[in-house]
């Protein structure tokens, strides 16, 4: 791992500036700072190898900063997840936002398995010389920022399972919510048409008109019949509960 894609801080204004440490202002300042530090670069003719060596370095450090971005997205989203503060309409703007990281990891990826095996010329490559292990630095470099890119596609498709899993949950509970208000529209409806059903039978400009001789054959009739319709919805709310709670008693006796 080369200084350079450490990432070390900068120097404050007041601290003196030290060799060791690279400003990154510009690339250029980068890669002669690179350069000045590469021990193999001593000899009498170095190997190109050898003096590419840094620039990849310093491109492989330029995708460790573009992973380290997607990181921060990633840890965004999951934070929000964590707080389950978020609703559809959050966790569909989420999912658009994966979709887009999860393309732009996917090119990313086909990228860096072009550097990871470098194609150089066999001359350049002598295994008595540190050309080859510079070679071998520069593969190892871009496999470790491959290894960084296939985690966060990991992560990526950990994150939309969980999204979708939290989707699907909020969707049934707006399922069960809709399903208690008609359960309640239903017991109205229940309870008003009996009533509606007697009137337009007996009619209410006769004796069985509020007030008239019958009025009492009609209320009891149209009575009755929402007090048998209530009782059968009792009975198929409320049976299939205590059969499976008598079975859960059976199986534990």
């Amino acid at each position: 791992m080369s200084r350079y894609r450490s990432f070390l801080p900068h120097s404050t204004p007041d601290a003196e500036a030290s060799f060791e440490i690279d400003t990154r202002n510009t690339y250029t300042e980068s890669f002669i700072h690179c350069l000045k530090r590469n021990p193999h670069l001593c000899r009498q003719q170095p190997s190109p190898v050898v003096i590419i060596q840094d620039l990849y370095r310093i491109i492989a450090s330029e995708w460790v900063a573009v992973n380290a971005y997607l990181e921060r997205d990633l840890n965004a989203i999951e934070w929000r997840l964590e707080r389950g503060t978020a609703n559809i309409s959050t966790l569909d703007i989420f999912l658009e936002q994966i979709f887009v990281m999860r393309r732009r990891t996917r090119k990313y990826e086909s990228l860096i398995d072009n550097h990871v095996h470098v194609n150089l010329p066999t001359h350049w490559l002598d295994p008595s010389e540190p050309s080859s292990s510079a070679a071998d630095a520069i593969s190892s470099d871009f496999q470790q920022v491959r290894d960084l890119i296939q985690r966060n596609n990991e992560r990526i498709a950990q994150t939309v399972s969980l999204i979708t899993s939290l989707m699907s949950v909020i969707e049934g509970k707006r399922a069960t919510d809709l399903n208690r208000r008609l359960t309640i529209l239903a017991i109205v409806a229940t309870v008003a048409v009996p009533f509606n059903v007697f009137a337009a039978v007996f009619g209410m400009q006769t004796e069985y008109a509020p007030g008239g001789e019958k009025f009492g054959v009609f209320l009891w009739s149209a009575t009755g019949t929402v007090g048998a319709l209530m009782v059968c919805y009792l009975a198929s709310s409320v049976g299939p509960k205590l059969e499976e709670r008598q079975r859960r008693l059976m199986g534990l006796g």
